[in-house]
């Protein structure tokens, strides 16, 4: 298990499915990108799983990637809305994961009450 955040504090029960919110990502299946890109912003970290929604919604652009801000209380912590792990190293594992086992899908299930859950 892997301590992980999708949103943000103040995003939480904000419509999931409507593009610009910073709400966690929708629960559904994600097509998972059969490679990593490197992070394009700070607040993405410098790897960049692609995950694709398997269903129709408003999001796009979403991922799993390190959250460098996580914790830091500095107005950038959690993420628009992509999976955010919380410490670099579990997202290293993640990828390696990813990378030897090549599954296709992710199942995304958040618990509404919670900002913070495990991945």
């Amino acid at each position: 298990r892997y301590k992980a955040e999708s949103g943000r504090a103040h995003t939480q029960q904000r419509d999931r499915n409507r593009s610009g919110t910073e709400a966690p990502l929708p629960d559904g299946t994600y097509e998972i990108a059969t490679k990593v890109t490197p992070g394009g912003v700070y607040e993405a970290g410098d790897r960049f799983q692609a995950i694709y929604p398997q269903f129709s919604t408003g999001r796009s652009q979403l991922g799993i990637h390190y959250d460098p801000s996580s914790g830091k209380d500095n107005g950038e912590d959690g993420t628009s809305g992509c999976i955010g792990l919380t410490n670099r190293d579990d997202l290293t594992q993640v990828l390696a994961f990813v990378r030897a086992t090549h599954p296709q899908f992710l199942q995304v299930e958040i618990q509404r009450d919670l900002a913070r859950t495990n991945f």
